[in-house]
């Protein structure tokens, strides 16, 4: 049946849509609080790195997953992180990952989809993993941390047979 209506998703399974928004204020506002010495009110943010920063960044992951048009204010926020020249105390920054090789997310789903075409094939997942290896010039070790990588990043690939 086609409904002139947009489909509401509901919120993700086990988690409240009202917290979740309080954790990205949080993240993008900071918290108001008292200084005791000075006795005026000041902003303080979620450490980083800590445990609260990370839930609060995946409760803003999963507000804007869902495509919500109702939450203005941290759209909003969003926004102004990402213009240098607005005043708002927090600034959006991307930067690449330091820690090793620097992974390239394009090269893993290639080898997985490599992999995965021989299995289609008719090919054992053994005897496809060795020809990749010859075809790529690859390790059995780099081969197999390429699947995991591209399956951990793209959980939709778990039902494929590459293991």
């Amino acid at each position: 049946m086609n409904s002139p209506y947009p489909k509401i998703l509901p919120y993700w399974k086990g988690y409240d849509r009202e917290k979740d928004e309080r954790h990205a204020r949080d993240l993008l506002y900071g918290v108001t609080v008292l200084n005791q010495k000075t006795g005026r009110y000041q902003h303080r943010y979620l450490p980083r790195d800590s445990p609260q920063e990370h839930h609060a960044l995946e409760a803003l992951r999963r507000l804007l997953s869902r495509g919500y048009r109702d939450i203005g204010p941290i759209l909003a926020s969003l926004i102004c992180a990402l213009d240098p020249n607005s005043n708002f105390d927090r600034r959006l920054v991307f930067e690449r990952r330091k820690q090793g090789r620097p992974r390239d997310s394009a090269a893993d789903l290639q080898i997985f989809l490599h992999v995965e075409g021989y299995i289609r094939g008719g090919k054992k997942t053994e005897a496809a993993v060795a020809q990749t290896m010859a075809d790529l010039r690859l390790s059995r070790k780099a081969v197999f941390a390429a699947v995991q990588r591209c399956r951990h990043e793209r959980p939709w690939l778990k039902s494929y047979r590459v293991t």
